[in-house]
């Protein structure tokens, strides 16, 4: 997978982009249409046949582009639809018969597949096929409502383009948040103004979308890959559903049962423990994990006191630009890279530059940031009105402050709490806190194949293994990787064989020795 399609997979654990990264790993982890998708307005329920929407400018292999248009409320008929794209790539084999591979989008929520590039489409393709195309199963790949290519489109542009504005001022966290908060407030009254039912942008609706293509398009069962928040659509949709689903291949699965007060603090520590014993995992650095640890936060200060000029590459235009680089926004490009295992042995080296006012390897990780911040496929109202639906309802919010306050990192702790005093925009939206079974623990006995990064420090290993009691015909398998593991080779063996012969085959349990020797 390519580094720009593998940043897509990546599951912001923000609720959006005005306050993403400080909270990596928290509670909190939570528009013009483009060519060939109509608006939902005014259509007919169905799937549509369409011309594809991303200019093909190389062969591609044979394949198919609709409009899934739905409800935009499933309890509303005659209300607004909403509309997503689907991209189907047949079987190899016509003649066979074989459930079809669904991949559930970009993760998120609001994380698109970035569908509207024909070099993602088919990087995606050559990923999955002999998963899916060349086992004579169909693959379908889609953005699920309220992300990428589906319509109304729930992200804020006006967010996207005061992006490189903030970032060329010195601004300290909270006028960051106040900046940011002015542009989301704007989007949310246009789209309340045009109708919009942010409630229907949640993980209960996404799978009523997916059973409704299932039915529509006549088949049998699926097969579900769901990556990081996607994982979570496939799990409620094998509760809800268990029937129509052959297998599923969970990949750095997370989970709505996680007891939110409980784990803060690990989610929030880990991060940083496996930054800080970063020198113990790479040949050139000698640096006890606290020599690290004091070495970044004064660092931090530092710049904060003092930000840091340095140009960086537009990451979708041909132009360098300035930016400020202070000591938070450091902390956030350092936690966005933490969805790479590269991050871990980079770190000190990133270090040593910024010491010396060199920013050779920073620069591509502030890069990486921004591309996230400058994503305008990625549903960040989406992903907001998911957490209000299917998070905060199940949240005790003196127990999470009670919880933040033991992160043992000042910097941190101080930013979390100014992070809990912002709105979450729940009320905003007009969504009632509704608690319901979304935090209850998913038992099923469908085929699943969970597969894991070592080193991922945003979805924990640790969740995965203790929850896989509940999934009583399934396999764990891990990789020397941090977040989003399908890329390796051997994983992609093992979930070949998987395919093939289901929990009940003879599966490895580790790749990390096979990788190595790649």
């Amino acid at each position: 997978m390519t580094q720009r399609l593998k940043a897509h997979n990546k599951t912001p654990s923000a609720l959006f982009k005005v306050i993403l990264p400080i909270v990596i790993g928290s509670l909190l982890a939570a528009c013009s249409p483009s060519s060939g998708l109509p608006a939902p307005i005014g259509h007919s329920p169905g799937l549509t046949a369409t011309t594809c929407w991303f200019e093909q400018s190389d062969p591609m292999p044979p394949h198919h582009c609709y409009n899934m248009t739905v409800n935009e409320t499933p309890e509303s008929p005659d209300g607004r639809f909403t509309t997503f794209p689907v991209i189907v790539f047949p079987g190899a084999n016509p003649n066979q018969t074989f459930s079809p591979l669904l991949h559930l989008g970009g993760g998120g929520p609001g994380a698109s597949l970035a569908l509207d590039s024909q070099y993602n489409v088919k990087s995606i393709y050559d990923q999955m096929r002999s998963l899916s195309v060349d086992q004579g199963r169909d693959l379908y790949l889609i953005d699920p409502r309220g992300a990428g290519q589906s319509r109304p489109q729930m992200m804020c542009q006006e967010f996207v383009d005061n992006v490189i504005s903030r970032w060329q001022r010195v601004m300290t966290i909270g006028e960051s948040y106040d900046d940011g908060h002015k542009n989301f407030t704007q989007c949310l009254i246009s789209l309340k103004a045009q109708g919009v039912n942010f409630s229907a942008y949640s993980s209960t609706t996404v799978v009523n979308d997916l059973e409704t293509l299932r039915r529509v398009s006549g088949v049998e069962q699926w097969v579900l890959y769901g990556a990081s928040y996607a994982s979570v659509y496939a799990q409620l949709y094998a509760r809800d559903h268990p029937e129509r689903i052959e297998a599923m291949i969970l990949d750095s699965a997370t989970f709505l049962d996680t007891p939110r007060h409980e784990v803060l603090v690990r989610e929030y520590v880990e991060p940083y423990k496996r930054l800080f014993d970063s020198c113990s995992q790479g040949p050139y650095c000698d640096d006890s994990s606290d020599e690290l640890q004091q070495r970044f936060w004064a660092l931090v200060q530092q710049l904060d006191d003092k930000p840091l000029w340095m140009t960086v590459e537009h990451p979708f235009e041909l132009t360098r630009i300035p930016i400020a680089l202070t000591g938070w926004r450091l902390l956030d490009s350092v936690l966005w890279g933490v969805y790479e295992e590269d991050m871990f042995t980079d770190f000190p080296i990133i270090l040593d530059e910024l010491e010396r006012e060199q920013t050779q390897m920073t620069r591509l990780y502030v890069e990486e940031l921004l591309a996230y911040l400058l994503d305008d496929t990625f549903g960040d109202i989406s992903a907001s009105s998911h957490y209000c639906v299917d998070q905060k309802p199940y949240i005790d919010d003196e127990k999470i402050r009670e919880q933040v306050r033991k992160i043992p990192y000042p910097y941190v702790r101080n930013i979390a709490l100014l992070g809990l005093d912002y709105t979450d925009y729940c009320s905003e939206m007009s969504i009632a806190l509704e608690p319901g079974d979304l935090n209850h623990s998913v038992r099923t006995g469908v085929a699943t194949l969970f597969i894991h990064g070592e080193l991922d420090s945003v979805t924990l290993l640790d969740h995965v293994t203790e929850r896989q009691k509940n999934f009583s015909n399934s396999h764990i398998v891990t990789s020397a990787q941090a977040h989003i593991v399908l890329d390796d080779p051997c994983i992609l063996d093992t979930v070949k064989t998987f395919m093939a012969e289901g929990a009940d085959g003879s599966l490895r349990a580790r790749c990390a020795e096979q990788q190595a020797d790649q």
